[in-house]
């Protein structure tokens, strides 16, 4: 692997792994990691309790910075498999100056027959080809997971980050997990203890890091709950389980209930003595959809408003954006938001509505009045691309001929076989090869 690029990817490794609330005072780079891994690991509160969302999938959100103004700067098209899991994450950025999208990185998932993680490969792109780039392989013992490797896919098999998973022999609750990254040629490694209550919720989240052979204690959170929190143990591990899938993406927090109250944050000082650095508090609605997160920072005398996070939803409780706010420079701004989209992912045996393809990409979806469909094919193979309305009649045929190996992308006009223009609505888009069919959702919006 090159040196510059090893070294890019480590960057970026570090910048993911940091978090969104990074400390005040200066800290190295262990130190990051160990903030970061215990707030990662935090309890993720459920925005809504409502079910009614669970009909629906987050199929992409766009996150936008704010510069006086909101500004696009990335979004995230989701596809999912038949189980609706989520398969293929695509990344996209904006580049305002030709006003477009274009692809930057894709991961895609494999799943055992159970529905546990295997495997997430991602690839980046590089204006004329995708390139692989990095490769994550989970290892389980029966429904126990027990490592993840974190490795470079270009053929070198080089180890950029070890997780190892233990659990009480007696409980079989997690004990640990340990992460040991390579950084600059050298490994650090940090511990995440959990400490779990009556009804088996985490009430006690602590990083400690490596040195000299002596696990150092360094961060540790208290969880408190809110008396309708019903959640348990298998709740959390299932959550934890697909952070750790696609962890960077915040699919999972959406869809799971865990009604925390406050969470208490404390740091090892110079005295070796725990001091309280911050808590996180949370309000719901009568509903108990999360309205707002405050972070309030303790300075040995006062609360001080550090961060803040607020929601709206949408009338079944899907969270339709979330906002944060620093306090960096003493004053509350909002630095950066996301609006999320959603549609209804439906199984196999429904004849009406297909499900959710993963070997398609439409982009942008929705669109208006053309909008650019994408796909790979591992070898040469005869290819037919239709577009379908609800009901069930193919309105376009976009490809019927042998294409090679590779990527293929082509541009839709909005138009059927006619040439006449397509009412705003739900299509269906069906690629058949020798490898198989799918079928993604596109909606036309004028």
């Amino acid at each position: 692997m090159k040196q510059s690029t090893r070294f890019i990817m480590i960057i970026l490794m570090i910048i993911l792994f940091t978090g969104l609330y990074a400390a005040q005072r200066q800290r190295s780079p262990q130190e990051m990691e160990a903030l970061r891994m215990n707030r990662k690991l935090r309890m993720a509160p459920a925005t809504s309790a409502q079910d009614a969302k669970r009909t629906l999938a987050l199929t992409d959100y766009v996150e936008q910075e704010y510069l006086g103004d909101w500004v696009d700067s990335r979004k995230v098209l989701i596809e999912y498999d038949s189980h609706q899991k989520p398969l293929v994450l695509i990344s996209q950025l904006w580049d305002s100056g030709a006003e477009l999208w274009y692809d930057f990185e894709d991961a895609t998932a494999s799943y055992s027959p159970q529905g546990q993680p295997l495997q997430v490969t991602t690839r980046w792109w590089d204006g004329t080809a995708w390139l692989p780039q990095s490769r994550v392989e989970f290892t389980w013992e029966g429904n126990l997971l027990q490592s993840i490797q974190h490795l470079v896919d270009d053929g070198s098999e080089e180890l950029l980050m070890s997780q190892e998973l233990s659990y009480d022999p007696q409980t079989q609750r997690l004990e640990y997990l340990v992460s040991s990254i390579a950084v600059w040629d050298q490994w650090w490694t940090t511990r995440v203890s959990f400490v779990w209550d009556a009804s088996g919720r985490a009430s006690e989240i602590s990083t400690a890091m490596l040195a000299e052979d002596e696990w150092v204690p360094y961060l540790k959170t208290q969880v408190s709950y809110r008396p309708e929190d019903q959640s348990n143990y298998q709740v959390y591990y299932d959550l934890l389980i697909k952070q750790l899938t696609f962890g960077d993406y915040d699919l999972y927090y959406l869809s799971d209930q865990i009604l925390v109250n406050e969470e208490m944050e404390y740091a090892m000082n110079d005295a070796w003595e725990w001091e309280l650095e911050g808590k996180y508090e949370y309000s719901y609605d009568a509903s108990l959809n999360m309205l707002q997160s405050l972070y309030l920072a303790w300075d040995g005398e006062s609360w001080d408003l550090n961060g803040q996070e607020d929601y709206s939803y949408d009338e079944h409780g899907n969270v339709l954006s979330w906002t944060a706010y620093d306090a960096t420079w003493g004053e509350l701004e909002p630095w950066m938001r996301r609006l999320n989209t959603y549609s209804e992912v439906t199984s196999n045996d429904d004849n009406v509505n297909p499900p959710v393809g993963a070997n398609i990409r439409v982009f942008p979806n929705p669109f208006n009045p053309q909008t650019n469909i994408a796909f790979e094919l591992a070898a040469s193979s005869p290819v037919s691309l239709d577009i379908y309305n609800l009901k069930g009649q193919k309105v376009r045929n976009l490809i019927s001929d042998v294409r090679n190996a590779g990527s293929h992308q082509i541009v839709f006009n909005g138009k059927d076989n006619s040439g006449r223009d397509l009412n705003s609505g739900i299509y269906f888009l069906r690629l058949s090869t020798n490898e198989g069919k799918s079928i993604s959702k596109m909606i036309l919006q004028k």
